[in-house]
């Protein structure tokens, strides 16, 4: 071996030798626990009572800086308990049966950064338990059973800066319980039965940027309740009782970017419900019972990009309804009553605009004008109305548009004349529609189309063979392509798959023969030039029947997983279909 060589290897053992001697245990160390170099002290999951705690702490190393004592039996923190560990930075206490907490419990830990007590069972924060940590930026109190917080139990932690109350009991928050948190920065509450806020419940937490008040009990949110948090960036009032809303509440709140009021019972929105939120770029207010906007309702969101309205009771929009929101990049209406659309609704974002969504809706039609002008869009989603009928050149003014959603509507005929002009488009999707012919198809003179997605209609099902139906197409010929692929273990006799063969468009139905019986198939239509692209999730399900012999022995048509089998299928009688195999419990595999 050469020096050069050598000199390698003798590199590479020392390195070998440092990274092990990082790995082991330091020479004081508990038995029951494991500890690492730089004093990780890991005894979690090992059945300790405070009856151990005693002993387990005075063998620990002095220097110790992360304890982590979580999952185990114990039931209080003994007073002074950990005051022979003053370099602990990090102490886990989470997932044991904690009730109490004793005045000192934590005494002597001037250098604890993160406490966490989450999942115990204690039930009230008292003051001066918490009095020593006057270093802890990280607190987690989270699902306990905390019923109260006095005025004064948080008053120490002045360098608190993440407090988790979430999933407790609370009712009601103290006047000035958080008023000492000055370095307050992220403050979780949600999941309590908190039913009011009062107007100085935050007052004084300057550096607070998000504020979580979801799956509460709250009604009604006071004039000034958030007046002074000039830091706030995010509240979260999903999931409460909450009927109006005025810009007051968010009072020199400047910096609020992201406001959710999901799941709560607004009925009306008006211009005061947003005054001065200049800066708010998210706005979530799904599932409310809004059913009026008013005109100027969103005029000084002047930086609102994302606005969702979903699961709501609109049935008109207006050209007034979205005055002002000139920024709006994703506007989400699906699953309201929207039956009309008025020429220019989306007028005031149509240079901004990218994701529409109107899916689940009462639209009948898609009319001229509805769309016009809007160059950026990217996603338009109807999906799931009652259209049928659109107009020619209704989607001409889209020429950036990717995917188009015009499933589970009531077309009967598609022309694909209407998206001539929309030479971006990706997919496409019709399926769910009663569609019996297709007209002037010409998708393989789009480029950029990656799949698109059509209806089967099943018919004739017996033991081993069905008849699959598709739309005529009229136009100019075009080919699909088939592809027997079978997803049963083991794949014996039945190949992964096959070149692509072809038929004319003029033959719209087809039987597939030399099935199983009691299995399930999936039957797709893709056209060739998008072959590769096929989509298992928008295939039809064939299900065989159960043969003669099989349900007199068993008394059901029912197959059992392992008598469940698919038989190779005669490629040349499917040409215009991809068809996926499978066994009767593929569904389990379906994301």
């Amino acid at each position: 071996m050469s020096p050069e060589s050598q000199k390698g290897v003798l590199w590479w053992l020392r390195v070998l030798l440092l990274q092990l001697s990082l790995l082991a245990p330091v020479s004081s160390c508990p038995g029951k626990c494991h500890c690492m170099q730089d004093y990780y002290v890991y005894c979690d999951a090992k059945n300790i009572t405070h009856a151990h705690l005693y002993d387990l702490i005075r063998s620990m190393p002095k220097e110790a800086r992360y304890l982590d004592l979580s999952h185990n039996h114990l039931d209080i923190v003994p007073g002074l308990i950990f005051q022979r560990l003053p370099s602990l930075v990090q102490l886990n206490l989470a997932h044991n049966v904690i009730a109490n907490l004793s005045i000192g419990s934590f005494e002597g830990l001037d250098n604890l950064h993160r406490l966490d007590l989450q999942a115990n069972q204690i039930g009230r924060v008292s003051r001066n338990t918490l009095a020593s940590l006057g270093n802890l930026e990280e607190l987690h109190l989270e699902s306990n059973g905390i019923r109260t917080i006095s005025e004064s139990a948080l008053s120490n932690l002045v360098n608190l800066k993440t407090l988790y109350l979430q999933n407790n009991s609370l009712r009601e928050l103290c006047h000035g319980a958080f008023t000492q948190l000055k370095a307050i920065e992220v403050l979780d509450l949600s999941g309590n039965s908190i039913s009011c806020l009062g107007e100085l419940t935050f007052s004084g937490l300057t550096r607070l940027r998000q504020l979580k008040l979801g799956h509460n009990s709250i009604g009604r949110v006071a004039p000034m309740t958030f007046s002074g948090l000039v830091s706030l960036q995010v509240v979260e009032l999903d999931a409460n009782n909450i009927e109006h809303i005025t810009a007051q509440s968010f009072d020199k709140s400047k910096e609020l970017l992201e406001l959710s009021l999901k799941n709560n019972k607004i009925i009306s929105l008006s211009q005061e419900n947003f005054a001065g939120m200049g800066r708010l770029r998210k706005l979530y207010l799904d599932s409310n019972q809004i059913g009026l906007i008013g005109s100027g309702t969103f005029s000084d969101l002047l930086e609102l990009r994302n606005l969702s309205l979903s699961g709501n009771k609109l049935s008109q929009l207006k050209r007034s309804t979205f005055a002002g929101a000139y920024q709006l990049s994703q506007l989400h209406l699906q699953n309201n009553e929207i039956s009309g659309i008025s020429t220019g609704s989306f007028d005031p974002f149509r240079e901004a605009l990218y994701v529409l969504s109107l899916t689940g809706n009462l639209l009948r039609s898609i009319k001229l004008g509805m769309f016009r002008r809007m160059r950026y869009l990217q996603y338009l989603n109807l999906a799931q109305n009652s259209i049928a009928s659109i107009d020619q050149k209704s989607l001409d003014e889209l020429p950036s548009l990717l995917e188009l959603d015009l499933s589970q509507n009531n077309l009967t005929s598609f022309d694909v004349g209407i998206i001539k002009r929309l030479s971006s488009l990706e997919q496409l999707r019709l399926h769910g529609n009663p569609l019996s012919e297709l007209r002037g198809l010409k998708f393989d003179k789009f480029a950029s189309l990656e799949y698109v997605t059509l209806n089967l209609t099943v018919s004739n099902i017996t033991e081993t063979s069905a008849a699959v139906s598709w739309p005529y197409t009229e136009g100019d010929q075009i080919y699909w392509s088939l592809s027997v692929q079978c997803l049963q273990e083991p794949l014996s006799g039945c190949p992964y798959s096959q070149q692509p063969e072809y038929l004319a468009p003029y033959k719209t139905e087809v039987n597939i023969e030399n099935l199983s019986p009691s299995s399930s198939y999936y039957v797709c239509v893709i056209p060739s030039f998008v072959f590769s692209r096929a989509d298992v999730q928008q295939c039809s399900e064939v299900r065989t029947k159960a043969s003669y012999s099989a349900t007199k022995k068993s008394g059901s048509a029912l197959p059992s997983s392992s008598a469940s089998q698919c038989s190779p299928l005669i490629s040349h009688t499917l040409s215009l279909w991809t068809l996926f195999c499978v066994s009767y419990h593929w569904r389990d595999y379906l994301p």
